[in-house]
C-alpha cells in the first residue's frame, strides 16, 4: 500500500499541463509535434490531460486558440530561417511546412486564417507564395477546399499561367465557386488556352448560361464540316465534348462532373431543346437548313442519335418536350434525307434511331413510310456498287431493330435480292421459314460461303425446328452437293459423315466428277480422324484405293497400311 501511494506521488509530481507540454516543444522549435499534441488534446484522445475543460466545447475552443498562435509563430519562423542557395532549396524549405500549415488551418475549419492572416505573411517571400498556390490543387481536387477569397483565387490561376499549368488551372476551376471572379475574363483565358471543360463550368456555374458554350464550340466545328474539310484534332476534341455536354445537359447532369441544380433541371432541358431547333436562314441549295443539327449530325451521327434516344426517354411523359421530340425528329429527316452529302452508314443510322422510337409501344412520333421507302431504294441502289457492305450492314441493323414493319416486305425482299444483299434476305427468308432458301443465300455470298456449313449442320441437329425444315433442308443440302464438295471437301466430309451416311452412294454419282468424289472420299475414309462403323463397307474403300491410284499414288501404301476395311482380292485388281 505504502509503495501504491508513493508511485501516484511520483506521477502527480511529474505531470505537466497541456499548454506546458506543447511550450515544450516550441521551445525545441518542433512545430509539427506541437500541432500533432495539441490536436490529440483538441479531439480528447491525449492521455493525463491536466488544465483542460471537461465540456468539449470548451475544450476545442481553448486549444483551436492555441493551435492558431502554434501555426502564426511556425509561419514566422520558416520565413526568418529561410537557407541560403538555390531555388530549390528554398522550395523544399517552405514545401516542409506549407502543407502543414493548410491541413490544420482545414481541420480548424480556419480557412479565412488560411487565406488572410497566413496568405499575407506568405506572399511576402515569392517561393513561398508559390508553394502554398500549388499546395492547394490536390485539396481543391479532392473538394476539402471549394472557395477562395477572391486575392487568392486571382494569384492562383495568374501562378498557374505563368507557369504553364493550365490543366492545373481546368482542374482546378471546375471544382470550384467562380463566383467572386470576372467571369468574362476567365472565359477568356480558358478559350485561349483551350480549356473547354472550365469554360463550360465557368458559364453554367458563374452565370447560369448553358447554351454559349454550345454556341462558341459550334462556331469554330460547324464552318469546316459544312464544306466538307476535315477537322483539326482540336476539332475533333471540341466536337466530342460538344456531344457530350449536350448529353450531359439533357439528362440534368452538370458538365464535366455533378449535377445541375434541381430547380434549374426542366429549365436547362427546355433551353438545350430550343437550342436544338432553332432555324438560322443560309443561302444553301436555296433552301433552309439547321446548321447546329446538321453540323452534330455530320460530326458522330451515332452518338448524337444516342444522346436524342437517352433524351427522349427521359422525356416521354413530358407534353411539351414530345412536341419538340417530334419537331427534332422532322428536322433531322430534313436535314439528312435532303441533302447528298451524308454517307449511307449516317442515313441508316438516323433510320434506325427512328425504327427504334417508332417501334415503342407508348409512340407518339411520326414519320412518313414514304421515307422509309425512300432509303430503301437509296441503300438497295443497284446502280452503287461503292459501300455495299456498309450498306448491307445498315439496313439489316434497320430490319433487326423493328424497322421491317415500315416496309413492303415483297418489295423489300426483291429490293435486297436484285442489290445482292444475301443476309437481308436471310433475314426476310429466316421470317418465313424459309430454311432452303437461306442456303442459297449462303452459297450466292462470297464473303459467307464457308460458313454455309455450319448453318446446315445446327438445321439438321439442333431442336426447334420441325421434321419438314429439316427435310426441306436435307434436300436442298443434296441439290448442292457438288458445289459444296467444290468449296470445301473437308466440311462437306464432316456433313456427310454426321447427317447423310445413308446417302453416300447417291452422292458420289451426283458429284459427276472423279476428282471431286477423291476429294471428298479422302477427307471421309481419313484414318486419322478414326473409324466410322457407318462407314466401314468395303466397296468405298476400295473406291477411294482406286482414285489413290489416279490421283496421288504415292499415298496409296500409307492408306493400306493403316486401314483394314477393304477386300484383299477386289483392291488388287
Amino acid at each position: 500500500m505504502c509503495l501504491s501511494f508513493l508511485s501516484q506521488s511520483v506521477h502527480i509530481m511529474t505531470l505537466r499541463t497541456w499548454r506546458e507540454r506543447v511550450e515544450h516543444f516550441l521551445k525545441q522549435e518542433k512545430f509539427t509535434e506541437a500541432l500533432s499534441l495539441a490536436w490529440s488534446f483538441h479531439e480528447g484522445t491525449a492521455k493525463a490531460v491536466v488544465g483542460l475543460f471537461g465540456d468539449p466545447v470548451k475544450r476545442k475552443a481553448v486549444v483551436a486558440d492555441k493551435m492558431v498562435e502554434v501555426l502564426f509563430q511556425y509561419v514566422e519562423r520558416w520565413l526568418r530561417r529561410c537557407p541560403e542557395g538555390k531555388v530549390q532549396v528554398l522550395e523544399q524549405h517552405f514545401q516542409d511546412m506549407v502543407p502543414v500549415v493548410v491541413d490544420y488551418c482545414l481541420l480548424l475549419q480556419r480557412v479565412d486564417l488560411l487565406f488572410n492572416q497566413i496568405y499575407s505573411k506568405l506572399v511576402e517571400n515569392p517561393v513561398a507564395k508559390g508553394v502554398f498556390l500549388e499546395s492547394l490543387e490536390p485539396y481543391i481536387l479532392s473538394e476539402r477546399i471549394g472557395c477562395l477569397t477572391a486575392p487568392v483565387m486571382r494569384d492562383l490561376l495568374s501562378y498557374f499561367q505563368e507557369n504553364g499549368m493550365m490543366e492545373s488551372v481546368e482542374g482546378c476551376l471546375v471544382h470550384m465557386d467562380i463566383t467572386n471572379l470576372d467571369i468574362q475574363q476567365v472565359v477568356r483565358m480558358c478559350w485561349d488556352n483551350q480549356l473547354y471543360d472550365a469554360m463550360i463550368y465557368v458559364f453554367n456555374s458563374g452565370m447560369n448560361d448553358y447554351i454559349s458554350p454550345m454556341e462558341k464550340l459550334l462556331q469554330v466545328i460547324g464552318p469546316p464540316l459544312q464544306e466538307g474539310k476535315p477537322l483539326t484534332d482540336e476539332q475533333v476534341v471540341m466536337g466530342n465534348k460538344l456531344l457530350v455536354y449536350i448529353s450531359c445537359c439533357l439528362a440534368g447532369r452538370a458538365y464535366p462532373l455533378g449535377d445541375i441544380p434541381e430547380d434549374l433541371v426542366p429549365q436547362v432541358k427546355n433551353q438545350v431543346f430550343e437550342f436544338l431547333i432553332r432555324l438560322h436562314s443560309v443561302e444553301s441549295t436555296q433552301e433552309e437548313v439547321y446548321p447546329f443539327i446538321r453540323t452534330l449530325l455530320h460530326f458522330d451521327t451515332r452518338e448524337f442519335l444516342n444522346v436524342l434516344a437517352l433524351t427522349f426517354e427521359d422525356f416521354k411523359n413530358d407534353k411539351q418536350a414530345l412536341e419538340y421530340q417530334q419537331r427534332i425528329v422532322d428536322i433531322l429527316l430534313k436535314v439528312m434525307v435532303d441533302n447528298s452529302d451524308f454517307t449511307p452508314s449516317q442515313v441508316g443510322c438516323l433510320f434506325t434511331f427512328l425504327a427504334r422510337q417508332l417501334a415503342k409501344p407508348d409512340n407518339t412520333l411520326f414519320v412518313n413510310r414514304k421515307l422509309f421507302d425512300q432509303v430503301l431504294e437509296f441503300l438497295c441502289s443497284p446502280d452503287d456498287d461503292s459501300r455495299h457492305t456498309e450498306r448491307q450492314q445498315v439496313l439489316l441493323e434497320l430490319l433487326q431493330v423493328g424497322g421491317v414493319v415500315q416496309f413492303d416486305e415483297g418489295r423489300l425482299l426483291a429490293l435486297a435480292e436484285k442489290a445482292e444483299f444475301y443476309q437481308i434476305c436471310e433475314f426476310m427468308y429466316e421470317q418465313k421459314h424459309l430454311y432452303d432458301r437461306i442456303i442459297d443465300c449462303y452459297l450466292k455470298d462470297p464473303l459467307r460461303k464457308e460458313e454455309i456449313y455450319n448453318y446446315i449442320h445446327n438445321m439438321l441437329s439442333l431442336p426447334g425446328y420441325s421434321p419438314q425444315d429439316k427435310h426441306t433442308a436435307r434436300r436442298k443440302t443434296l441439290e448442292h452437293i457438288k458445289e459444296l464438295v467444290t468449296i470445301n471437301p473437308a466440311k462437306t466430309a464432316e456433313l456427310v459423315s454426321g447427317h447423310f451416311t445413308g446417302e453416300v452412294d447417291s452422292i458420289i454419282s451426283a458429284l459427276q466428277d472423279d476428282y471431286l468424289v477423291f476429294q471428298l472420299m479422302k477427307n471421309l475414309l481419313d484414318p486419322s480422324e478414326g473409324p466410322n462403323p457407318q462407314m466401314l463397307a468395303p466397296n468405298l474403300h476400295e473406291l477411294l484405293v482406286g482414285l489413290l491410284c489416279r490421283f496421288c499414288p504415292c499415298q496409296v501404301t500409307p492408306f493400306l497400311q493403316t486401314t483394314q476395311h477393304y477386300r484383299l482380292e477386289e483392291t488388287i485388281e
